[in-house]
């Protein structure tokens, strides 16, 4: 069944007879300061909730985990660098299996459990085979609820430079580190691009992506991918949304139909400052001049806007779709239940990342005009 995206921004609904009901976010906490270290936050990686309410923030440019309760009070820090029990090399994900909160460390393929206050239970170390196309082995990203893994392999650099590079699969491992199944082939195209100039060569993140999403349930009962394809022109199309049990098998996968948007030449030229000025940082391009146009020739945009450009699986089994407009001042969020159908659009401040939700409260980050981060709670409410 299709489940039909609006045009302004979704025009009719194959839902039921009823339209999809209209959320907006209340702010109701906000998280972090400049002037009290205990509280400052660099970059957020990830937010966990626990069953109490307490807030756990990944900081992956320090690698610790910091902890604040219910009301946004300081509570403490744990992890650090290294490679010893609760040390991380790098801090990605972080999520719940029963009363322990993991956290991923792709560069050392382990995920280490910890107790509610951050003491150290176990850790898992688990790699596979080298998947073809990556060059290396896969280590855990998320874990489940039935004690099995997920991987995400990631194409290699040859791979992305001979544009061999189109789908991998998203895979679930045990804790030895064997593939037990998995849960689809990603499209990884149109995630990584690779800039040439002279003798100099360099893989970026392209700025408007199509590759395929996914995200674990926070506390590991299932996975949800989103496929979104690029539009071949204006006509209406569709992108599909699957999601699965931990042990692979398909709850439901479904293809809901948008209309293109295009970018706009506004939005064509935001983007390309920012890519000079990115080349101009990196020292790829050394005159200022020759950014721009660098950025404008060597830097293809696609003509028309990703379908979806966020996924949050949510803490009640609802899916969170952001469908972000370029330049617009909100996002709007497609809400779908567990069983795939769509129940509300949620407005959300364009500035805010959604990474927890359910139907009643949303967890994001945001940033402001220094650019240092804020984790942020909303209380869901009809709009009015």
């Amino acid at each position: 069944m299709l489940a039909a995206a609006a045009a302004s921004p979704y025009p009719a609904w194959a839902q039921g007879p009823a339209p999809p009901q209209r959320w907006t976010l209340v702010r109701d906490l906000r998280i972090g300061s400049q002037d009290r270290p205990s509280y400052t936050l660099s970059r957020v990686g990830d937010v966990a909730i626990g069953r109490n309410g307490d807030i756990y923030v990944a900081q992956p440019q320090e690698k610790v985990i910091r902890q604040f309760d219910a009301r946004g009070a300081y509570v403490r820090t744990f992890g650090r660098g290294g490679a010893g029990p609760g040390e991380f090399q790098a801090l990605e994900r972080i999520g719940w299996k029963g009363d322990s909160l993991w956290a991923a460390d792709p560069v050392q393929h382990r995920i280490t459990f910890f107790d509610a206050r951050g003491r150290v239970l176990q850790s898992t170390r688990a790699a596979t085979e080298v998947i073809p196309g990556t060059g290396y082995p896969t280590g855990p990203a998320a874990a489940l609820a039935d004690g099995s893994l997920v991987g995400q392999p990631i194409p290699s650099t040859a791979s992305i430079q001979q544009g061999t590079a189109r789908t991998l699969p998203l895979l679930r491992m045990d804790r030895t580190g064997a593939v037990r199944g998995g849960f689809g082939p990603l499209e990884v195209r149109g995630h990584f691009e690779v800039i040439r100039r002279a003798r100099l060569v360099m893989n970026m993140d392209v700025p408007l992506p199509f590759n395929s999403l996914w995200d674990a349930a926070p506390d590991g009962s299932g996975v949800v991918v989103v496929h979104r394809p690029i539009p071949a022109g204006a006509e209406r199309t569709r992108f599909r949304v699957a999601r699965y049990r931990p042990s692979g098998q398909v709850v439901f996968d479904r293809a809901y139909n948008f209309t293109p948007h295009p970018v706009s030449a506004a939005s064509r030229d935001s983007i390309h400052d920012e890519l000079a000025q990115f080349f101009l940082r990196t020292r790829f391009v050394q005159a200022a001049a020759q950014a721009r146009s660098f950025a404008r020739d060597s830097v293809p945009l696609p003509r028309f806007q990703p379908p979806v450009t966020d996924v949050t699986y949510g803490r009640d089994g609802t899916i969170w779709l952001g469908r972000e407009r370029l330049g617009t001042r909100t996002v709007e969020y497609t809400v779908l239940g567990p069983d795939g159908a769509i129940i509300a659009v949620a407005a959300v401040p364009a500035g805010v990342r959604i990474v927890q939700a359910q139907r009643d409260a949303v967890w994001g980050v945001e940033r402001d005009e220094m650019d240092v981060e804020y984790v942020v709670r909303f209380r869901v409410a009809p709009a009015r």
